[in-house]
């Protein structure tokens, strides 16, 4: 116990270095991956997307060149968790795109080709998360079930038949 009080970057700096063994760089990745901005969607407006994505694939990106000497699993968690962001908000900004007053139907194709390859990936991290969760959760799979925005790409998939 101490009565000290908390202090977030210390925690998460010596937690990345004996978890993963990383060292300072890879630490200072870490550390920028946990304060990666990450307000709800819902109360992000169309024009702030694009710049959240931006910020997040490059995190991905600089994640990517980690290799964690242990707690691959956990890393693996984390990168996961990351990436579903990614894809969420990759649908968002299709989502606001066909909702908008701008959309007609001559885009449809255009944006069902796109909502088709978020598909292919919210299926993809639909997989690794339950290959990561199988063992902890009941039913891993209903993470990503109809009343998630896995649901909402079909809808509005369907929508655009």
């Amino acid at each position: 116990l101490s009565y000290q009080p908390f202090n977030p970057e210390t925690f998460i700096r010596s937690y990345c270095t004996n978890t993963f063994g990383f060292d300072k760089a890879g630490v200072d990745v870490m550390w920028d991956y946990f304060n990666l901005p990450q307000s709800p969607v819902s109360k992000t407006t169309a024009s702030r997307l694009p710049d959240e994505l931006s910020k997040a694939l490059a995190i991905r990106d600089r994640l990517s060149a980690l290799k964690p000497k242990s707690g691959r699993t956990q890393f693996a968690h984390l990168v996961l968790m990351l990436d579903i962001r990614i894809n969420y908000l990759q649908f968002n900004t299709l989502k606001y795109r066909f909702e908008g007053k701008d959309f007609n139907a001559d885009d449809r194709a255009a944006l069902k080709k796109e909502l088709e390859g978020v598909k292919r990936d919210c299926t993809a991290l639909q997989k690794r998360f339950c290959k990561l969760n199988g063992n902890y959760l009941k039913h891993p799979g209903r993470a990503f079930g109809p009343w998630s925005y896995a649901g909402e790409i079909t809808f509005i998939n369907n929508c655009l038949k």
